[in-house]
C-alpha cells in the first residue's frame, strides 16, 4: 500500500493532533495541491494553515447546524469547501487519465487545425499543450 501523502509534510503527531475534518484537508492538499503544501512547509506554515481550515470548517458546520439545516446537508456544504480547491497544475501533470484525454484533445486539435505539421511535432508545442490543458481543466 502506498504512504500516505501527507507524511511528506507532517508528523505522525502533527497529522493526529488534526480533527477529522482537518486530516481530510490535509489529505487531500497532500494529494492534489502538493505545491502549496511544499510552500506552505518550507514557510513553516503548513500545521498553522491546515488548523485554521480546520477550524473554519467546524465554525462552518456548528453555524449550519444553528440555522437549522440538517446535518447531511451542512455535511454537504463542508465537504464542497473542502474538496472544491482547483488541484495544482502538477497533478493534473501526473495523472493517466488526465494525461490520456489531453492526448485526445490535442489530436482533436491538430485534426481541426490547418497546419502542415505532423502530430508528433504540433503537439510538442507548448502553446498547443497549454491550450488543451486549459480546455480540459475548464
Amino acid at each position: 500500500m502506498a504512504q500516505a501523502a501527507w507524511k511528506q509534510y507532517l508528523t505522525e503527531e502533527e497529522y493526529w493532533s488534526l480533527g477529522t475534518d482537518g486530516r481530510s484537508q490535509m489529505d487531500y492538499w497532500a494529494q492534489f495541491k502538493p505545491k502549496m503544501c511544499r510552500e506552505l512547509a518550507e514557510a513553516g506554515t503548513l500545521l498553522e494553515a491546515i488548523q485554521t481550515q480546520s477550524n473554519y470548517l467546524d465554525e462552518m458546520h456548528e453555524s449550519l447546524l444553528n440555522s437549522g439545516l440538517p446535518e447531511d446537508a451542512a455535511m454537504d456544504f463542508v465537504r464542497e469547501a473542502l474538496y472544491s480547491q482547483k488541484p495544482d497544475d502538477e497533478y493534473w501533470d501526473n495523472d493517466p487519465l488526465f494525461l490520456e484525454c489531453l492526448e485526445e484533445e490535442l489530436r482533436y486539435q491538430w485534426a481541426h487545425s490547418k497546419t502542415r505539421l505532423s502530430f508528433e511535432e504540433w503537439k510538442k508545442k507548448p502553446k498547443n499543450i497549454q491550450y488543451a490543458k486549459d480546455l480540459l481543466k475548464y
